[in-house]
């Protein structure tokens, strides 16, 4: 059996920087973003201080030595973008804001995706040297999603791609990672059929298929790709996002004066990253996590108050925004409680709160004792459950909650996707009752000023989410 190898003529070796804690990457992404979100600016050698601090106080840190809680910081910035630094003070990206304010991780790896490239300021100076002199202008997510299309219209619907065909075909191949026009996709996509035909095999050794199999992992985590025991296939229910990919043809601007200054590299890349999230190119459709393929959605987008297979009372609520779509589930879940426990007569009571009333609560509603109820709903999306034990709430949901105490819910809905095609969407609620009660017997943390709650010795109770039958 033929091992193929990238020609040596044409091999040039693309890393990045590789996170010590990939495999819990959605936690830490969304814990650091709520503290640099909440930090704000911050001189920067007490920004790194107190980076570091909370960085030990991430839940399994607490043995980890200070050069290892460098190497996170220094891997954050340097990756995702969360931050960056001027002559003097460290600022919060716009990508850690969008993610801290709307809690959606699988929009957070789109954008991440959509302007990650070589060259760029991920990594150092003397790198970026080595790919500007080999001439590679290269989108790897771009580039991946484009050579699945094509090998999509070869096998006739049937395209995928593995972690060791992007390796050594794509990621490692200058053939590839120069083509900034995508005019060779269709000549890899062929070589690739090739290989397929002739039982070539692959080096799949960790060290040499990493990079390429991050971003692969990556596009999971966006919802762009999704992955059948190694095969990763386009996700077709994502096809305008797919589509804004392949047409992306912006690249970073690497000017002269940014070789010899690696600070103002790392700004200038913040910046190009943060671009595409001030236009708001993106925006999580959760039905598209429901359905397998583009007839399901299509089946799913009749019925507009679809949740979890199954139709409730009209609640006036759009599902395929992720606030939205929370609320339409918490609505199901309050009329499905009443239903059950056969007081039909007070569903009329359950009502989803238009946002511009800004009252401070999303949903009105009642438990089968007549007890009025005011729930706020927080809603996350992610790949797998999160252990992430931060939320916000605005100056009313505050207020609110001070002003009617044991009235108060706050429920923590979890979207979780999974990161293997099989795996079928869950929803994991969590009821938090009179925050503010919780807060005066210290087993919440509430910043009154900026509204960030840290769950403590208090982590809400755990609720099945019902559904209308």
């Amino acid at each position: 059996m033929k091992i193929y190898k990238t020609p040596a003529k044409y091999y040039f070796r693309l890393h990045h920087v590789r996170p010590r804690f990939k495999n819990n990457v959605e936690n830490v992404i969304i814990y650091v973003a709520s503290i640099v979100a909440k930090i704000g600016k911050m001189e920067s050698e007490n920004f790194r201080e107190l980076m570091l601090t909370k960085l030990k106080e991430f839940p399994g840190n607490v043995n980890l030595e200070g050069k290892t809680l460098q190497n996170w910081r220094t891997e954050i910035a340097a990756l995702f973008g969360l931050y960056f630094e001027d002559s003097k003070f460290t600022f919060p990206s716009l990508i850690a804001i969008d993610l801290y304010e709307n809690q959606d991780l699988t929009k957070f790896f789109k954008y991440f995706l959509y302007s990650f490239q070589y060259p760029g300021g991920h990594i150092k100076i003397n790198e970026v040297k080595k790919i500007m002199e080999n001439k590679i202008c290269f989108n790897p997510a771009r580039y991946f999603l484009s050579t699945i299309y094509e090998l999509e219209k070869l096998e006739r619907g049937n395209g995928y791609l593995t972690k060791g065909e992007a390796c050594h075909v794509i990621f490692n191949d200058v053939r590839a990672t120069t083509d900034k026009d995508l005019k060779n996709v269709k000549k890899i996509a062929s070589l690739i059929l090739s290989n397929r035909k002739n039982k070539c095999t692959y080096d799949l050794a960790g060290d040499t298929i990493r990079y390429a199999g991050d971003i692969l992992d990556y596009l999971v985590l966006s919802n762009l790709l999704k992955d059948f025991g190694g095969k990763f296939f386009l996700n077709k229910t994502e096809r305008k996002s797919i589509l804004k990919f392949l047409k992306n043809d912006t690249y970073f601007n690497l000017k002269e004066e940014l070789f010899s200054n690696s600070r103002k590299l790392e700004e200038e890349w913040v910046k190009f990253v943060s671009e595409p999230i001030s236009r708001k190119i993106f925006a999580t459709d959760v039905l598209a996590f429901f359905a397998q393929d583009e007839k399901e959605y299509s089946e799913i987008l009749k019925r507009t108050n679809y949740v979890i297979e199954s139709d409730i009372p009209s609640s006036g609520a759009r599902t395929k925004d992720i606030g939205d779509f929370g609320e339409n589930v918490i609505y199901g879940h309050e009329c499905t409680y009443l239903k059950i426990n056969r007081r039909e007569d007070l569903i009329s009571i359950v009502k989803c709160i238009p946002n511009h009333f800004a009252v401070g609560y999303d949903i009105q509603s009642i438990d089968i004792n007549e007890f009025k109820k005011y729930i706020e709903v927080k809603t996350t999306v992610s790949s797998k459950k999160l252990t992430f034990n931060k939320f916000h709430l605005t100056k009313n949901e505050l207020g609110s909650a001070q002003t009617l105490k044991e009235n108060y819910f706050i429920y923590r809905l979890q979207v979780i996707k999974g990161d293997k095609a099989e795996d079928k969407v869950k929803l994991n609620l969590r009821v938090i009752n009179n925050p503010i009660e919780l807060y005066k017997r210290d087993l919440i943390d509430i910043d009154l000023s900026s509204g960030e709650v840290t769950l403590r010795k208090y982590q809400g109770e755990d609720v099945e989410v019902l559904t209308w039958k």
